[in-house]
């Protein structure tokens, strides 16, 4: 078996180079243990799924100049609340996220299930820099209001606890990821499972109108701020766009459901076309995020968040 997924990797590698790559979680047809128990990386969130977590989705595109300040926000708000906030950055819409024609904005980080959720929110349609805090409505906030609406969220009960556990593969880049939901509450409607990834320390150009001391400007294009550094990323989803039915209603208090989403390959670059440069992911910097939320209001009832390596 582990000749036959080698021989299936070395054909891959042949017929395919970084810039044929447009997905960034390839299930492999008819492989079965595709993690090597020796070259494996083995995480998960033990000890740290039993409390309140939040989800925080910026929506942002490199050609915002207004985006940073709410990166800044969410920054702010990670260094006050810690792991009790998880953070998304979907980059989205032709307006704020397009590459240019020109050697300019070179990376497209938009997504299927990025570009699918700002379609449902309404968040670039509302202008950009948005956001809001477990999909509670209104969907689409100013960064400024973010920090008040996270507080209240956290003082919640926990609604459900999602135990996740990561299996990465260093050599060949598989991924498999398990979770173990178990529901603290009652809840009256259908809840789906949304397994993510996303990436840490992308940098590239990004437009700022009012950029921090310091920062390294393009002579020639003053507001294009250069060597940006792109936090939380949502680079593409492991079960689809909407996820998939965790649990249907009613739901109790103690039922629990456990997933498992075996041998995604994880490889993607973010340019448009020969012969700009790429950028593509680091596995040093990627997670995995996962949340539970309800299928009628969306609403976000628990997320975790754990680094694949």
């Amino acid at each position: 078996m582990k000749k036959l997924i080698s021989s299936f990797i070395i054909i891959s590698l042949m017929m395919s180079s970084c810039d044929k790559i447009d997905t960034p979680l390839q299930k492999a047809p008819g492989i079965t243990g595709c993690i090597d128990t020796v070259t494996q990386i083995v995480k998960s969130n033990t000890g740290k799924s039993n409390y309140r977590k939040v989800l925080l989705e910026d929506y942002t595109g490199h050609t915002c100049p207004n985006c940073p300040r709410a990166g800044e926000t969410a920054e702010n708000l990670i260094a006050t609340y810690g792991s009790s906030i998880v953070v998304i950055a979907n980059h989205v819409s032709n307006t704020f996220a397009r590459p240019k024609t020109d050697t300019t904005f070179k990376e497209d980080f938009r997504n299927e299930a990025s570009t699918a959720w700002d379609n449902l929110l309404g968040m670039s349609n509302a202008g950009l820099p948005k956001g809001g805090v477990n999909r509670k409505t209104p969907y689409a906030q100013n960064h400024s209001a973010w920090p008040g609406l996270v507080s209240p969220a956290l003082n919640q009960a926990q609604s459900a606890q999602i135990d996740l556990i990561t299996y990465y593969d260093t050599k060949t880049k598989y991924l498999s990821v398990k979770t173990k939901t178990t529901f603290n509450t009652t809840w009256p409607n259908n809840t789906n499972i949304q397994v993510i990834l996303i990436q840490d320390s992308i940098i590239s150009d990004q437009y700022d109108s009012k950029p921090p001391a310091g920062a390294t400007m393009d002579p020639n294009e003053p507001i294009r701020r250069l060597n940006y550094r792109f936090d939380h990323i949502v680079i593409g989803s492991v079960n689809g766009t909407w996820g998939e039915l965790a649990k249907a209603a009613p739901i109790t208090a103690s039922d629990t459901v456990s997933k498992k989403y075996n041998c995604f390959l994880v490889e993607k670059c973010f340019f448009k076309k020969e012969p700009y440069p790429s950028v593509c992911l680091n596995d040093n910097h990627i997670s995995v995020v996962v949340f539970i939320y309800d299928t009628s209001t969306y609403e976000v009832l628990q997320v975790e968040k754990v680094k694949i390596r």
